[in-house]
């Protein structure tokens, strides 16, 4: 197996340059202070909000995998997603989350097809996201007449999601024209199990997420930094802020989302110094709620992650 040398090396480029721009603008001593300064309480109903978001999520992937018919139930689901989440954050190694949800869903026999249903996860919860994004703006364009070429570039993405959604087999059918590999045959194949109206109950749903699990958490990190932005704008810079920090420009988005946070919440008045702390802070109670993935982790998990990582292993003389 290769390396992903040229990629991870760019990624790592653009992450260390993000970080020492960050670490030459922004004043540390501030940014500390107001993490010393939180509402506790805040946080924690933030803590809670991204529970509930996962769940969500997980709403979402036994959605689009349910055509599949795959004898797991939900709350089996939120486990896998939970240790995905753990991995992600505590488990640096040759596999990712999604890897492991794919993995542990379909196992060895049905692992590609399991794939498709992350890939779809995914894609409707990005394209949930996008929708929700454009209407927000919508919205905030007629309520103050004003950031139209903003909105109308958000629409326009919308758009074109909602016409890869339509012609998704078409699609599929040129990469194996041009890929011509048999794993994208057998996507292909199953693709066609995937019926449009299981993508918008989705997508649907991927607007939930957006709404809760984007907008109202961002939101609360704010508030528990005793900041409060116009809440109409802030949840379309939030949920266009994690369209761009979804961007795999950057290892782990590291210097991504400080920066997009600074530069679309800096547009509503709040100082760079907050938006980052904001991004701190939610990335700290992010990785302990993850944390919780250690439970099926450690009890049932465990042997999956060490055979994946072995079998992800390079060995000497391929």
């Amino acid at each position: 197996m290769k390396y992903p040398t040229l990629s991870t090396g760019i990624k790592f480029i653009v992450m260390m340059g993000l970080i020492i721009a960050l670490v030459m603008s922004i004043s540390w001593r501030e940014v500390f202070v107001l993490l010393t300064d939180v509402n506790i309480r805040i946080v924690i109903v933030y803590a809670l909000v991204l529970l509930a978001g996962n769940l969500v999520s997980v709403w979402r992937w036994s959605i689009v995998a349910t055509p599949y018919r795959f004898p797991v139930s939900l709350k089996t689901l939120y486990g896998y997603y939970l240790t995905a989440s753990f991995i992600n954050n505590f488990l640096p190694s040759f596999i990712g989350g999604d890897v492991y949800r794919a993995y542990r869903l379909g196992g060895a026999k049905r692992r590609l097809i399991a794939a498709l249903t992350v890939v779809a996860d995914r894609a409707t919860g990005l394209y949930g996201i996008l929708l929700l994004a454009a209407l927000t703006g919508i919205l905030w364009t007629i309520q103050t007449h004003r950031d139209v070429i903003l909105t109308t570039v958000t629409v326009l993405g919308a758009a074109t999601a909602a016409i890869v959604v339509r012609f998704r087999h078409e699609l599929l059918a040129a990469i194996v024209r041009i890929i011509p590999r048999k794993r994208y045959k057998i996507f292909l194949s199953h693709a066609d199990t995937m019926h449009t109206s299981v993508i918008y109950r989705a997508v649907g749903v991927g607007m939930i997420f957006g709404m809760f699990g984007v907008g109202m958490a961002n939101y609360l990190l704010f508030v528990a930094l005793q900041e409060s932005p116009p809440i109409l704008p802030f949840l379309f810079f939030s949920l266009i802020g994690a369209v761009v920090s979804s961007l795999p420009i950057s290892i782990g988005n590291i210097g991504v989302k400080e920066w997009v946070y600074i530069v679309f919440m800096g547009s509503l008045g709040v100082h760079a110094e907050h938006a980052v702390a904001a991004v701190v802070l939610g990335r700290v109670v992010q990785a302990l709620v993850s944390a919780l993935g250690v439970i099926p982790y450690w009890t049932q998990e465990r042997a999956v992650v060490s055979q994946l990582t072995q079998s992800s292993t390079p060995h000497h003389g391929q």
